[in-house]
């Protein structure tokens, strides 16, 4: 069994505050948005919504969070966020 990191460190702490903070400004009030372009997409497609945000997740330090091992780091690190409640 793996033990997991009770205490995060200042950088994980800061990455979930930049994270609930897009969310906050981006993500939830376009809730609504982001599923009517989804059912309008069809299973095939995606929201044009997505393209709107990836210069703002860029912007953010926020796009590249969760790419493999030796590509960004210890994935460890950057799973923190994913992990807060919503």
């Amino acid at each position: 069994m793996i033990a997991w990191i009770s205490q995060h460190s200042a950088k994980v702490l800061g990455l979930q505050q930049r994270l609930t903070d897009f969310m906050a400004e981006h993500g939830y009030p376009n809730e609504r948005l982001y599923f009517e372009q989804a059912q309008a997409a069809g299973p095939f497609g995606y929201p044009a919504f997505i393209d709107e945000l990836k210069p703002l997740a860029r912007a953010a330090g926020l796009w590249n969070l969760f790419l493999p091992p030796g590509r960004r780091g210890r994935r460890a690190r950057y799973r923190a966020p994913s992990e807060f409640p919503t």
